[in-house]
């Protein structure tokens, strides 16, 4: 994957990690978003995460290659899938990673959910 590639892909990731998580943001662009959830710029913005372990190296390099350019920093936890759905869902954590999408159960619970694909591996 080359360098300008993996950069457009961190970039669009955290955008959309930002819009699944604005809330109310009225159309502001990501880096907007940041700035007023960080009270205008004068520090760094956190987000919190948990879920699947498999996209834990690609997701440490997006989220730190986008917070070197942007007021973001991301505080993510590789507990399992399992962990990441349940915290999600009882609102420990800004957002869940899983390895597969939610069941129908699991869903009922967490009203609103928005599954975001970020990382597709294969198996052979």
């Amino acid at each position: 994957m080359t360098r300008s590639f993996s950069g457009g892909v961190a970039a669009v990731a955290a955008a959309l990690v930002l819009a699944a998580c604005g809330g109310e943001g009225g159309g502001a662009t990501p880096g907007e978003m940041a700035k007023q959830a960080s009270g205008g710029g004068a520090g760094a913005t956190t987000l919190t995460g948990a879920g699947a372990t498999f996209p834990f190296p690609v997701y440490s390099r997006w989220f730190s290659e986008y917070g070197k350019q942007h007021p973001l920093r991301v505080n993510y936890q590789p507990i399992g899938s399992g962990g990441g759905i349940r915290q999600v869902t009882e609102g420990t954590v800004d957002f869940g990673a899983s390895d597969a999408p939610m069941n129908a159960e699991e869903l009922a619970k967490a009203p609103g959910m928005l599954h975001v694909p970020t990382v597709l591996g294969s198996v052979a």
